[in-house]
């Protein structure tokens, strides 16, 4: 009996430790030093590099306020308090570890170095780049913020990523990924890239700020991304772009884009199973069009959207909310158009394209 309950005891701790129960802190400062065996309370690093060296798999990496990464903002790594840089990245991440700030996006600063592709490499499963309150300040390298490999368990959340000369954030799931609660801005061709190659893996894009960019969000092929209760605002060209694959646009608000939402990519060697459905978003004010739908292998699903004040400037899209290019009829029923009337002149939006659209029943208040 006694055999059997230490026996019982003893595989307990084991799973324990196997499942990180004991996972360590590694800690690091503006006013540390990367002496060997730093990292403890007392005695931080002084680069998050050699953080993450120290770290252990499932260890958190926590970082008090400063700058990091590039200092002293001359574009190369390797001065005084530098990163040592790595071949895709100023930092790259290759074991699953949680990386945290004590303090904050707004006194927490990552800024990549010009030579290097990318702020951050993610090269591993089940890595954590910050959270609500525990985020940071990531200013892109030659061409990115965050870019990863096909990777699954990761999460990045809480984070500012901002001034990337072609997207913030570029991530490829090989099962499940999560983009949450980040603000990000001022990125030249887009904020956010979601893709994956295999049909089931998905990326969940939900609750972030996305403004001021050239593309908002741009959910990719292959596999069923959600795209949900994003703010989305002020980007030069798609508020979102949604490729043809059986994706989930939903609640988000979508306002003063160049346009609002568009599809039509999809792979031809790779047809998708089904399109995306794009439902109970509320798209305003986008200076082209409300939403753009083109001809695609699989039908677009549209469910009880808000669509008015688009097609702001003048042209053939004045005043249209959703422009049907499919080639076929496009129901867009239950759809509020900016008036009890339904879909017409100011202050409704109309539609337009070359298809017709079935509008018939419509919302005749706000969804």
């Amino acid at each position: 009996m006694h055999t059997s309950i230490r026996a019982s005891a003893l595989g307990a701790l084991a799973l324990t430790i196997a499942t990180g129960a004991f996972a360590g802190t590694i800690h690091v400062a503006a006013n540390g030093v990367d002496a060997a065996g730093c990292g403890s309370f007392a005695a931080p690093c002084r680069t998050i590099g050699r953080g993450l060296e120290s770290a252990r798999v499932n260890d958190t990496v926590l970082v008090r306020p400063g700058v990091y990464g590039d200092v002293d903002r001359n574009g190369t790594l390797g001065g005084v308090g530098e990163e040592i840089p790595t071949a895709l990245g100023t930092l790259r991440i290759a074991k699953p570890v949680k990386l945290l700030s004590t303090s904050g996006a707004a006194t927490t600063v990552i800024i990549g170095s010009a030579d290097l592709s990318a702020t951050f490499e993610i090269a591993s499963n089940g890595v954590t780049i910050g959270g609500p309150g525990e985020g940071f300040t990531i200013v892109g390298g030659r061409d990115h913020g965050v870019v990863t490999d096909n990777v699954t368990g990761m999460r990045i959340a809480g984070n500012v990523v901002t001034g990337a000369p072609f997207a913030g954030l570029f991530v490829s799931s090989s099962g499940v990924v999560e983009i949450s609660d980040n603000d990000v801005h001022g990125n030249l061709q887009a904020g956010i890239i979601a893709m994956s190659l295999l049909d089931s893996a998905r990326v969940l894009v939900r609750r972030n700020k996305v403004h001021s960019n050239g593309s908002g969000i741009v959910s990719s092929t292959f596999g069923p991304h959600e795209i949900s209760a994003n703010e989305i605002s002020n980007n030069a060209f798609d508020g979102i772009s949604v490729a043809f694959a059986p994706s989930l646009v939903f609640r988000n608000v979508v306002v003063g884009n160049g346009r609002g939402i568009s599809s039509g990519t999809w792979s031809p060697d790779r047809p998708p199973s089904a399109g995306p459905t794009i439902a109970r978003n509320t798209i305003i004010g986008n200076r082209e069009v409300g939403l753009l739908v083109s001809a695609g292998p699989v039908a677009v699903k549209l469910r009880e959207n808000n669509v008015y004040g688009n097609g702001i400037d003048p042209g053939y899209f004045a005043n249209c909310g959703l422009a049907n290019f499919t080639g076929m009829a496009l129901i867009a029923t239950n759809t509020y158009w900016g008036a009890a009337t339904g879909p017409g002149a100011d202050p409704a939006d109309a539609t337009c394209g070359n298809d017709p659209v079935s509008t018939i029943p419509f919302a005749t208040r706000p969804n």
